[in-house]
């Protein structure tokens, strides 16, 4: 009978025992630095996170500058962000507005596309850049070479890969390039829907795209795969230091706000300028000008297409202008129209930087331009110079109409502001860090036999 007591006796000395214990954790004067030195969870790990770029400096585009300011952001949120970009000998910067380190890896000259490069497929010192820089997230932004060689080292490494489609690459524009004949061209798009771009959205763990309808588009070609849609933003905040308009017309005689579109973008083949060109020219009041923010290679061409027209003073080139210049010089503010002809583009950048600013826009009547023109601009028959002349002279003729999609784009601009955007994409790279962080625990206490 001795040896039940005994057994109670100690139950009631441990239970005691361990109160005592419970309350020194939680009252002692070294419980904050104990908890203090646990590992951060999940939601509250600051990740380390690689951004692929297929262009980049000295080419300007909207990848690349809504990438900067994502990459901004999420330093402000406390985690590491580098760029991994091709080398080229025009590519000299190391840290893009001295806070974004950037890392080349050796590619050569694609010639298919001006400014793409060729990578080789494998990279075992990229492999050892990921590691040594912590990388938790692998963030592809084109489904190109860069991509592809990030993408398998990235893999090796157990690092989760989120790829983001903003480019309908694969459009008859772009194939192009590519395609020295015509009839090329349905094969090309072919296999690069079906094998190359087969290959990234494959070996994503996520796929996101700034266009609900492209989001349906690629669902409908990979129904197994976690396809979303997350709209691209804009730094709001930038666009209220602005020129006055008489400042405008200082720098830039030719600017009139009455009678001046404006077109910010590539001047390549697949931004269609020659649609806007021979709109121009059918429009008979020469007080109406357009002028065209950017370089690309077909500079040359277009810039001889509007002589040949005898638009050399109605069709004006400004070239490469930086994106924080463009938005303080008041050339997008006080345009009347934001107009172009491309139906390449997920979500221009360029255009939404337009809606932000409040002007007007005229864009071909596509799918993807259904969702960010909703009262805010006219749409035209793509591909048709008349028509696309046809809505420019009513949004500046009509001014009830102006003064309308005017209002209706400044009521669309916080639905683009970039922090709703941003953390959308911080959320996704939450959760892939968490998922994968599980994955890696099941296999660690998995049994071993």
């Amino acid at each position: 009978m001795a040896k039940p007591q005994q057994a109670k006796g100690s139950a009631k000395y441990m239970k005691r025992f361990f109160r005592r214990l419970l309350f020194v954790l939680l009252f002692s004067r070294g419980a904050g630095e104990l908890f203090a030195n646990l590992p951060p969870t999940s939601d509250d790990k600051k990740m380390g996170i690689a951004f692929t770029h297929e262009l980049f400096y000295p080419d300007i585009n909207g990848i690349l500058t809504v990438t900067i300011d994502l990459a901004k952001f999420l330093l402000e949120r406390g985690h590491k962000v580098i760029f991994i970009a091709p080398a080229r000998k025009e590519s000299t910067i190391t840290l893009v507005d001295g806070v974004i380190p950037v890392h080349y890896i050796p590619s050569i000259d694609l010639y298919a596309y001006p400014g793409l490069r060729l990578c080789m497929p494998r990279n075992k010192t990229l492999r050892a850049l990921l590691k040594k820089e912590n990388i938790d997230i692998l963030n592809v932004n084109a489904p190109g070479c860069v991509g592809m060689v990030c993408m398998h080292e990235a893999a090796h490494l157990g690092i989760p890969i989120i790829h983001t489609y903003h480019t309908n690459i694969f459009d008859t524009k772009y194939v192009k390039h590519l395609a020295r004949w015509d009839a090329l061209i349905p094969i090309m798009r072919f296999l690069g829907e079906n094998v190359w771009l087969k290959y990234f959205i494959n070996n994503s763990h996520i796929t996101t795209t700034p266009s609900h309808h492209i989001a349906h588009y690629l669902t409908s070609l990979y129904p197994r795969k976690d396809i979303r849609m997350i709209r691209n933003g804009i730094a709001i905040e930038k666009l209220s230091q602005v020129d006055t308009p008489e400042m405008v017309q200082k720098n830039y005689p030719q600017f009139d706000p009455k009678f001046s579109i404006i077109f910010v973008g590539r001047i390549a083949l697949e931004k269609e300028l020659e649609i806007l060109i021979q709109a121009i020219s059918q429009i008979k009041d020469k007080r109406i000008r357009l002028f065209l923010v950017g370089d690309g290679p077909q500079f040359s061409h277009y810039k001889k297409m509007s002589e040949d027209l005898q638009l050399d003073q109605r069709v004006i080139f400004l070239g490469k202008i930086p994106n924080d210049v463009l938005m303080r010089s008041g050339l997008v503010h006080h345009s009347r129209l934001f107009a172009t002809g491309s139906t390449t583009e997920v979500c221009s950048i360029s255009l939404l930087e337009a809606i932000c600013c409040g002007v007007p826009v005229v864009v071909p009547n596509v799918d993807v331009n259904h969702e960010l023109v909703q009262g805010n601009g006219l749409l035209f028959q793509p591909g048709d110079p008349s028509d696309c002349a046809k809505q420019i002279e009513r949004l500046i003729y009509e001014d009830d109409l102006y003064v309308s999609c005017r209002q209706a784009a400044l009521a669309m601009k916080p639905s683009f502001d970039k922090n709703i955007s941003f953390q959308h994409f911080e959320n996704v790279y939450r959760e892939l860090y968490r998922n994968n962080l599980k994955n890696r625990e099941s296999v660690e206490t998995a049994p071993r036999y």
